[in-house]
């Protein structure tokens, strides 16, 4: 049964319509389900932030407190006591003994989290400063003016430039607050490592996170600055911290972008479905015929590649050669064969190069050489340079050549002369096979109208063959000439664009 009497019918109009109302359904049905996800992810999301930000604010706030009694037990040290209340000056060996065992508490400190960036203490008896990297000296100006603004500060930790001052007096811990001239333990805080902290959140969940201490805002992670947020909120549990968290909202964006989408989506179904329902046979048709031409060509190039016929005669041409004992022929002859059969039934994708191409077009004539004795000569032009590695069918050279032979030897059309030629500018490629043999102008007409038969019957084998193979590989452009030849017989000329 042909093609026309199994191909699928056009829907009807009723079955269009019933399908593009299913359509809408299912599109509005996953609208929703698209809405409602979005605003439990959201939900989620948000919910699961402000978890995070709960504990940001919880381990920021220990690291607080675990310093601060890191302090104290520093302040109630008896080598710091004894330097404070008893200096001995007189005997420099004991007051750095004392400020060694000083140092290990404020390297322990510096050490216990990376947002520390200095802690010290100032021993304003001997108006001396021992910090962390430093025993024992006069405080420079930059530290005179730390010293001073703790000292004159009404807090425990307060801003100081970009970073965060834990001070407290030596002579009464956290319950006193520090006072001008007095002895002074503390440690700073870096804003740019808070910073760093932070920024790992902002980057995960996309916010802007601010850190206000006493209602004033003290430093700003902003990854983003949304046009509509969600504020999270997270307090420190024992010091005077907040962490402000906004997160972008997208709600008011969600449904105005699924409706257009499913206007859009309505619309391009409607029309599609129109241009469906008249096309649909033109586009089946034209799926099935060139699947059907595919399936020729390659059962064409399997024909190709089995030649029995010259598989037996070049057998039966060793036996020959090997009974009256010519033994170098014999292993000649046997090596081309042999390379000529291992390129035909080598596993590839059909493809191939001209330069392994006329490779293997001369392994033949070499092969034909050694049956005939040299009765028909087929000389080789070179390769243009830069084609040798332009792609080509497998196989589409040396079966021109082999219907010179058959036609000069086989079919006593008096070929002495076999050239093959090529040519290569401007990215077109031609080649060419012609011999030297007689040719009918009837014969000639005939091979011209089977080439440009569209749709033949049976099996595409031969040149026509080669002809759809290199137009499936390069397109419509490729050409595949007969004529009479120069030199009196046929001429085999293709014409190719390679892009």
């Amino acid at each position: 049964m042909g093609w026309e009497n199994n191909r699928p019918k056009i829907m009807p109009a009723k079955g269009v319509a019933a399908f593009m109302v299913f359509m809408i359904i299912i599109y509005a049905f996953g609208l929703w389900v698209n809405i409602y996800t979005h605003n439990l992810v959201q939900q989620q999301t948000l919910e699961y932030t402000h978890r995070q930000l709960n504990y940001l604010a919880e381990s920021l706030d220990q690291e607080i407190e675990n310093i601060a009694r890191q302090l104290i037990a520093l302040n109630n040290d008896f080598a710091l006591r004894r330097l404070l209340l008893y200096p001995d000056t007189s005997n420099m060996g004991s007051i750095f003994n004392h400020l060694r065992r000083i140092s290990i508490h404020l390297n322990a400190i510096y050490a216990s989290t990376p947002h520390v960036s200095c802690v010290g203490v100032y021993m304003a008896n001997m108006d001396r400063l021992t910090r962390w990297g430093l025993h024992f000296s006069a405080p420079t100006e930059y530290e005179r003016d730390l010293i001073s603004t703790i000292q004159n500060s009404d807090s425990q930790i307060f801003p100081y430039k970009e970073d965060l001052l834990l001070g407290m007096s030596l002579l009464g811990g956290l319950s006193m607050m520090p006072e001008a001239g007095s002895p002074i333990s503390y440690v700073r805080l870096s804003g740019e490592a808070i910073q760093r902290t932070l920024n790992q959140m902002a980057l995960a969940y996309d916010l802007t996170i601010i850190l206000y201490n006493e209602g004033k805002q003290i430093l700003t992670v902003n990854h983003s600055t949304p046009s509509s947020y969600e504020i999270l909120r997270a307090s420190f549990p024992r010091w005077d911290f907040e962490f402000v968290a906004l997160m972008p909202n997208n709600q008011d964006t969600v449904i105005p972008t699924m409706v257009a989408t499913m206007l859009v989506f309505v619309f391009s179904l409607i029309i599609g479905l129109a241009c469906f329902a008249l096309y649909v046979n033109h586009l089946i048709k034209q799926i099935f015929t060139e699947k059907q031409v595919s399936e020729r060509a390659k059962m064409g190039q399997l024909h190709l590649k089995i030649t029995p016929h010259f598989l037996y005669n070049s057998f039966y041409q060793i036996y020959r050669l090997g009974k009256i004992g010519d033994m170098d022929t014999v292993s000649e002859m046997s090596l081309k064969l042999s390379q000529f059969y291992q390129y035909i039934t080598r596993s590839e994708e059909g493809t191939s190069t001209l330069e392994s191409e006329t490779k293997h077009a001369k392994d033949y004539v070499a092969i034909q050489d050694l049956r005939f004795g040299g009765r028909v000569e087929c000389l080789f032009e070179p390769i243009p340079e830069l084609s040798g590695e332009i792609k080509m069918p497998t196989l589409f050279l040396q079966p021109i050549i082999e219907n010179a032979y058959i036609h000069g030897m086989e079919n006593n059309g008096g070929v002495k002369l076999i050239n093959v030629g090529f040519a290569y500018s401007r990215n077109e490629l031609r080649i060419w096979v012609e011999d030297d043999g007689t040719l009918e102008i009837s014969a000639l007409e005939r091979l011209k109208k089977y080439l440009a038969d569209t749709n033949p019957a049976g099996d595409v084998s031969g040149l026509l063959n080669i002809k759809r193979r290199l137009m499936f590989m390069y397109g419509d452009k490729t050409r595949m000439e007969v004529s009479k030849g120069e030199l009196g017989g046929l001429r085999v000329e293709l014409s190719i664009e390679v892009k």
